[in-house]
C-alpha cells in the first residue's frame, strides 16, 4: 500500500524561547495522557491540581516505594481551592457547577480487557462527588475519588508524562492542555504517529470536524501556534494520505524541544558527569554502559534517574550474591526508567 505524506508548513524560527519562569514539574500517569474527555479548560485545570496534589504518592510508585494511601477506605478526599485554579470570586459558583458536572462526563481508559484479553475502552467518570461548603465566603471544594479511579491515576505501567504546569495552566484551548500533555511524553522519543481514528476518539471530536481540513483550522493549527517557542516543547504535524483517499488515515507528529543555553548544557554536562561516576563506582556498571545511559538523560529525568541510583545501590549491597552480573543488572534497570517517561513504541 503506498503513502502519501504531506508535511504542514510551519512558523518561522526566532529561537526566541519564552517559557514562564516559574515551572512546576508535574508527573502524571500516561493512562491519564491518553484518556478520552471531554473536559473544558476549566475542568482540566481541576484534574491537573488533583495530579499535583497526588505527587507525592506517584513518585513512590515510580520509584517502587510501597504506598498504602487507602488503608480501609474505599475512596480519597481531595481540596480544592478555587484561588488555585487562577479564578476570581464571581467564578467561584461556574468552578462549582463545572466540578459538579465531572460527576457523569464520562472519560475512557485505553486498557486491556482482564477478561478477554483484547483491548478496550474503561469508560467511566473521574471523580465520584463532591462537596461543597455550606458557607457563603468559603474558598475551596473537594472532590471525592473511588480506589478503582485512583488505581488508574498511580499506574505508571506505560510509563508517566512529566509536564509543566504553568504551560498548562497557561493555555486557551482545551485541545491545547491535552496535545502539550500528549507531546511532552513523547519529547525525549522525538515523535510518534497516531490513527486519525484515535486522535478524534482522544480529544472527542468523532462528530466535529468530518473534513480535515476544518480539524487542522480549528483544532492543530491554533494548538501548534500557541505552543510554538512558547513551551518546553512543540510540534510539527504532517498527514499520510492512503492511495486515491483525501482524508489522512494517520497523523504524525514531531516533537520539538528548544535548544540548550551553554548553562544548561554545562549544567547537564556536570549532572551526566556525576551520574557516571556513580553508575561506574557503585553499580559496577562498564563504560559503554554508562555512555548508553548518558545518552539518555536530560532535565527532564535527571531526578527519577538519581533516585533509581540511590535504590538499586541498596538494593546490590542487600542482594550482591544472587545477581551473576552486577553491572548488566543495573544498567538494565536504568535504561528501563530513562524511557518510562513516555509512551512505548512510535505510535498510539
Amino acid at each position: 500500500m503506498k503513502e502519501l505524506i504531506k508535511n504542514r508548513r510551519g512558523l518561522q524560527r526566532t529561537n526566541n524561547i519564552v517559557i514562564p519562569d516559574s515551572r512546576t514539574w508535574l508527573n502524571m500517569s500516561n493512562y491519564i495522557t491518553t484518556m478520552s474527555s471531554d473536559y473544558s479548560v476549566l475542568q482540566l485545570k481541576i484534574v491537573i491540581l488533583i495530579i499535583e496534589k497526588m505527587q507525592m504518592y506517584i513518585s513512590k510508585v515510580i520509584n517502587n516505594t510501597p504506598l498504602d494511601l487507602f488503608g480501609e477506605r474505599e475512596s480519597v478526599l481531595i481540596n480544592i481551592e478555587y484561588r488555585e485554579l487562577g479564578i476570581t470570586s464571581n467564578k467561584y459558583t461556574i468552578a462549582r457547577e463545572v466540578a459538579m458536572k465531572m460527576i457523569t462526563t464520562p472519560v475512557s481508559f485505553d486498557i486491556i480487557n482482564p477478561l478477554t484479553g483484547e483491548k478496550a475502552w474503561y469508560c467511566t467518570g473521574l471523580i465520584s462527588s463532591v462537596l461543597i461548603p455550606k458557607k457563603k465566603n468559603s474558598r475551596s471544594f473537594s472532590v471525592e475519588i473511588k480506589r478503582e479511579i485512583m488505581d488508574v491515576l498511580l499506574n505508571v505501567d506505560k510509563g508517566f508524562t512529566q509536564f509543566i504546569k504553568e504551560i498548562a495552566f497557561n493555555a486557551s484551548s482545551k485541545y491545547t492542555i491535552r496535545l502539550y500533555m500528549l507531546i511532552s511524553s513523547w519529547k525525549n522519543k522525538g515523535g510518534f504517529s497516531i490513527d486519525m481514528g484515535k486522535f478524534r476518539k482522544w480529544l472527542k471530536l468523532e462528530n466535529k470536524y468530518n473534513d480535515y481540513k476544518d480539524l487542522y483550522r480549528r483544532v492543530i493549527r491554533p494548538v501548534y501556534e500557541e505552543l510554538f517557542e512558547k513551551s518546553n516543547c512543540w510540534f510539527e504535524v504532517a498527514e499520510v494520505y492512503r492511495d486515491n483517499e483525501n482524508q489522512p488515515y494517520k497523523l504524525n507528529f514531531k516533537v520539538i524541544k528548544p535548544a540548550l543555553s551553554q548553562k544548561e548544557k554545562e549544567e547537564l554536562e556536570l549532572k551526566q558527569k556525576n551520574i557516571t561516576e556513580m553508575c561506574m563506582t557503585h553499580l559496577c556498571m562498564n563504560t559503554k554502559q554508562t555512555a548508553e545511559l548518558k545518552r539518555l538523560v536530560d532535565n527532564g529525568n535527571m531526578n527519577k534517574i538519581i533516585t533509581k541510583i540511590v535504590f538499586l545501590g541498596e538494593y546490590v549491597k542487600k542482594h550482591y550474591t544472587e545477581i551473576s552480573d552486577v553491572g548488566e543488572y543495573c544498567y538494565t534497570a536504568l535504561m528501563k526508567e530513562a524511557n518510562t517517561s513516555g509512551l512505548v513504541g512510535d505510535s498510539i
